[in-house]
């Protein structure tokens, strides 16, 4: 017995050791920063009148969670004093540093197929956005540091994604600052209200967007030119239906079975 109970001792004793070891290495591990990979790259809209064609525009997109934040960056950009950019939109309060997600947008003019359409909106969905966004607005000068983020999506309608790129923010950009707010089951990014004038063929906007405290999954985006529009996919806080997130949880197979022997049961009695 005594050797039971010290081979259990022993055990533990050599669990710890190794649970210590594995604290240590996370402490000297540098902190990565805060790009979802899987949710970083770009989305091509096509034109609803001409499928196959693209609007004159793409939307690069990232979402960051607070990994490798710092004071004055909670979110990892790797731009010093980033959260001090924020310029809140339309009815927004101040940079919510605390959120657990931070939603990044850029609107890319490209003129494709030699349009010069200018680009006059950008949404992308929410699903109930008074409550799962907690600030949202501009980011004065940031921009992402190519026009294409990663490799360009097809085109389609609705567009796919092109993911898994690590993007790099940069400050000082030209880029137009479109009027920022929040509809009822999206957010918009407006260009021709004010003095914030259409995109037009080879401009991009700078970095736009909102913070949550909701995780991503991938939603409609829609960009806006010449009196057509075309629909993509981009990263939003967006929550899914209960029975999908139940399906994706326990694959659907499960979930039918459940249901047929839940039908079983209720004939029997």
């Amino acid at each position: 017995m005594s050797r039971q109970r010290d081979g259990s001792h022993g055990i533990w004793r050599r669990l710890a050791a190794a649970l210590a070891v594995l604290a240590v290495f996370a402490v000297a591990t540098p902190a990565r920063a805060g790009f979802l990979t899987g949710f970083s790259g770009n989305t091509a809209p096509a034109s609803t009148l001409y499928p196959g064609a693209g609007v004159a525009g793409v939307v690069n997109f990232t979402v960051l969670d607070r990994t490798g934040g710092v004071a004055g960056d909670s979110f990892g950009t790797g731009v010093s004093s980033f959260n001090s950019l924020f310029a809140a939109g339309t009815a927004s309060g101040a940079f919510d540093s605390t959120a657990k997600y931070l939603y990044l947008f850029e609107t890319y003019n490209n003129g494709v197929n030699g349009t010069s359409y200018p680009v006059s909106q950008n949404t992308v969905f929410i699903s109930s956005p008074m409550v799962n966004v907690t600030s949202f607005g501009t980011f004065t000068g940031a921009a992402f540091s190519s026009s294409i983020l990663g490799v360009q999506a097809a085109y389609g309608n609705p567009s796919g994604v092109t993911t898994g790129v690590t993007p790099v923010i940069v400050t000082g950009s030209l880029g137009r600052t479109p009027e920022v707010g929040l509809g009822s089951s999206s957010i918009l990014a407006l260009y021709k209200f004010g003095t914030n004038l259409e995109l037009q063929a080879g401009q991009h906007s700078i970095l736009w967007g909102y913070t949550s405290n909701i995780g991503p999954i991938l939603a409609t985006t829609s960009i806006q030119d010449g009196g057509t529009s075309g629909v993509g996919f981009a990263p939003s806080a967006a929550v899914p239906e209960p029975w999908a997130f139940l399906s994706m949880a326990i694959g659907l197979p499960a979930l039918g079975l459940a249901l047929r022997s839940r039908r079983g049961s209720g004939s029997k009695s």
